[in-house]
């Protein structure tokens, strides 16, 4: 019985290619997407895994809370770290990271930049275990002059040589002069799954002292040991913190696992996934997994529909109900268990692309994606033997499966249904759709409002290091004698970096007490930045190349910030001041003009009060803008300049758009996974649409042949036929519409700047469903109006 259920099955699946094709195509692409997706769902959940003790490593962070003013950095500079050991017998290692930013690094005749170079203490390989592919992790680091580097350096600039006790100098932000260390041990390269990325590593120059910005990470006795620890947090801030910063100092441990996905503090050791985004693919998947659902259900009824004869007259031979469900039911299996294999095929081919378009690492079925898939796999497989079946049962439930009387099967609503599913399908389609549309209006207006606009003819040189500042003025001018080059200017920050640095102030008639109890965000740069970017000056002027008067700005966010009852021309000519202990590069001066906001970080947060003032003795990024049409012959000039003037140095630079391309990265990701699944979904819908209506013309092929004999017109034919499927579209389109509309005002509260709701965007998506379904149909509907009537009646 088991070998002609099988035989039947594929008997019915030959019989009718169309609809079991259409199946397939529909459940494999969606299954490949749903498998890719998957993918990249595990890679985003899976960081921070790659050492044993992960489980019980947390990050310690500091929140603090004052009056209109709220920070809560990534890093900590605090001297209690040094307590938590002590304090708490959960704590049985802590180990400090001081990044350097941007190192400049020599390896003998060789030169480059690293992001990865870090300062630490000697608990960094007890705290992050069996991370040292060689030395010994109880006595590295434990005094200055050592240094660890990473596998990847070590085969770069060693070969098959063993590094132990060879030099290598660095310099960086903190000491503007290089220092040899030597290498005393070997780092195991980091997995791309990880929040920050380490390849050199060295000795604390005191590891004795507390009291600097690091990164502070905890090694737990066991995982569960982070909520008692937090308990305990308030006897530890009594014991250690003055009376003052007890209520406004709150203290944070939060698990490394939860780091890339749940963490967006100030001064992120490197930018952070979100967790928003994880929730966003999976409701991708599920739409796009139930497009095919509801694709391979409605081609399901139809198929049973055009079988209605077979399976009558089977009953009338003999043919139990259940040997009829059974074969129903191999006929789906073996159509889900091919859709199956393709999916996985399809998945693999097209993960190469998959890879380079969302920098995955390459492919590797874990035990945790196997029991992903195979999940994925069962549910498809249950759906598929319910929706093989359900029609068959469903009508026996209401005795109106088989009548021996008749030779014709019934099905109540089956018509109806069928437009219910379709109406769904295209729901989703026009939803896919307003919601791509939107995210690419938002990045639009993320990339169009940024710092320097839509010009794209800008490069930076990030990481300047402080020792090359004082030939700024030299380079600068050399820089503006080259063909091309049409302006140069410098900054702290490059664009899309984090402006973090604030200070209380005083400012002449407005501040009440000595210093403000409020700090303000400070930005220095060149006299042209502001003309550089076309950055406007709302009032007063701009700055001069004059470096006796002591100059500042405030951008209009800082109007508000200080006394929004002031205008603009009320903060000119005032006295200004930093409570700063370094006058030299924060002098007291003047405020001589106000601009509009920079945007110079990312739109997601709302601009930051700023006086920036005019000084270059700290600005570590140089801009330089030059004509599209001399780029090459531009960099080549940079090139040859940067040699002459700094030999000792690797020129390292980007362009301004791949600077803020990196910042909005997740959002990019999110538009391209629409795009592509927006797109899938549309041709899922347009399979499932072709076979709807060749079933449906099919059925009233009688119809159409007499109402041409009686004089019906193709284009009447065609129209009639059409308005059946444009009247689910429609209903699709006025369902979808205020789902979209919600679900994408709900996105746009991530932003502080946002794109608006528009019509338009709306009315294009039902325009392109209505197109795509009126071009699927259409072909379907002219073959039938143009059909040689006689070939439907010469038997009737």
């Amino acid at each position: 019985m088991l070998w002609y259920n099988f035989k039947y099955a594929i008997r019915n699946i030959l019989r009718q290619k169309t609809y079991s094709i259409t199946n397939i195509i529909g459940l494999s692409v969606s299954l490949a997407s749903v498998f890719l997706i998957l993918y990249y769902i595990q890679f985003e959940t899976g960081f921070d895994q790659y050492f044993s003790n992960s489980d019980r490593v947390v990050r310690f962070t500091i929140e603090y809370q004052k009056k209109d003013y709220n920070n809560h950095f990534a890093r900590v500079k605090n001297p209690v770290i040094q307590y938590l050991a002590d304090d708490f017998p959960e704590v049985e290692y802590m180990a400090r990271l001081s990044p350097f930013k941007q190192c400049a690094v020599k390896i003998g005749e060789n030169k480059f930049y690293s992001k990865g170079a870090y300062a630490t203490d000697s608990n960094y390989f007890k705290v992050f275990n069996g991370t040292l592919l060689l030395g010994n992790p109880n006595k590295i680091l434990n005094s200055k002059g050592q240094a660890v580097i990473s596998e990847s350096l070590r085969n770069k600039f060693f070969g098959p040589e063993n590094p132990i006790g060879k030099q290598i100098s660095l310099e960086h932000l903190h000491d503007p002069k290089f220092h040899n260390y030597t290498i005393v041990g070997i780092l195991k390269d980091v997995p791309a799954q990880s929040h920050f990325h380490p390849e050199i590593l060295i000795s604390l120059e005191n590891q004795a002292d507390y009291s600097a910005w690091n990164y502070t990470y905890l090694l737990l006795d066991k995982a569960e040991s982070i909520k008692r620890v937090s308990k305990q947090f308030n006897q530890f801030k009594k014991k250690h913190f003055s009376e003052k910063d007890i209520t406004s100092n709150i203290l944070h441990l939060q698990a490394i696992h939860d780091i890339h996905l749940h963490s967006n503090k100030d001064r992120e050791i490197e930018i952070n996934g979100d967790i928003k985004n994880i929730h966003f693919l999976i409701l991708l998947t599920i739409l796009i997994f139930l497009v095919a659902l509801l694709n391979f259900t409605n081609i399901n009824i139809v198929s049973t529909k055009e079988r209605s004869r077979n399976i009558l007259i089977n009953h009338l031979l003999g043919g139990k109900l259940q040997h009829i469900a059974m074969v129903a039911l191999w006929q789906n299996l073996l159509i889900v268990g091919v859709s199956v294999v393709l999916g996985i095929g399809l998945a693999r081919i097209a993960y190469s692309s998959f890879q380079q378009l969302f920098y995955l690492p390459d492919f590797i079925i874990t035990k945790s994606t196997l029991k992903h898939f195979l999940q994925i796999i069962f549910f498809l497989i249950v759906c598929g033997s319910l929706i093989g079946t359900l029609p068959l049962l469903k009508h026996k439930l209401k005795s109106n499966l088989l009548n021996k009387t008749s030779l014709s099967l019934q099905a109540k609503s089956g018509k109806k249904t069928r437009g219910v599913l379709l109406s769904l399908q295209f729901a989703i389609v026009v939803g896919l759709l307003i919601t791509t549309f939107v995210i690419q209006s938002q990045i639009n207006l993320l990339m169009e409002n940024r710092l320097g606009g839509t010009n794209k003819n800008i490069i930076n040189i990030t990481d300047v290091s402080p020792s090359l500042t004082s030939k700024y003025d030299l380079f600068k001018n050399k820089l503006l004698k080259i063909s091309g080059i049409e302006n140069v200017t410098a900054s702290m920050e490059e664009p899309s970096g984090e402006i973090m640095d604030a200070f209380p102030y005083h400012l002449e008639g407005v501040t009440q007490e000595e210093f403000s109890s409020n700090p303000l965000n400070v930005f220095t740069c060149d006299h042209n930045f502001l003309d550089f970017y076309h950055v406007q000056i709302l009032a007063g002027n701009n700055f001069t190349s004059d470096t006796v008067s002591k100059q500042y700005i405030l951008n209009k966010t800082a109007l508000q910030y200080i006394d929004p009852k002031l205008q603009a021309e009320d903060f000119l000519n005032r006295s200004f001041e930093f409570n700063f202990f370094y006058k030299k590069l924060l002098p007291k001066g003047q405020i001589v003009g106000i601009c509009d906001d920079l945007h110079l970080t990312s739109m997601n947060e709302k601009e930051k009060p700023l006086a920036i003032h005019y000084q270059n003795m700290v600005n570590s990024c140089i801009s330089i803008r030059f004509t599209p049409e001399a780029l090459q012959s531009a960099l080549s000039g940079i090139q040859d300049t940067w040699q002459e003037l700094f030999p000792d140095y690797a020129l390292s630079y980007q362009f301004i758009d791949d600077l803020y391309l990196q910042r909005y990265q997740q959002y990019i990701n999110q538009r391209n996974f629409l795009s592509a699944l927006s797109l899938l979904a549309i041709l899922i819908a347009c399979i499932g649409l072709i076979a709807i209506s060749i079933s449906i013309i099919q059925a009233r092929k009688r119809e159409i042949s007499i109402r041409k004999v009686n004089g019906a017109k193709s284009f009447e034919i065609i129209h009639l036929l059409n308005k059946y499927f444009l009247k689910w579209v429609v209903i699709a389109f006025v369902f979808a519409c205020p789902i979209a509309w919600y679900a994408m005002h709900k996105w746009l509260e991530n932003f502080a700047y946002k794109t608006e709701l528009s019509w338009w965007i709306f009315a294009l998506a039902g325009l392109i469903a209505l197109g795509i379904a009126l071009l699927t149909v259409s072909f379907q509907s002219w073959r039938a109006a143009t059909r040689n009537p006689v070939e439907s009646l010469r038997y009737e």
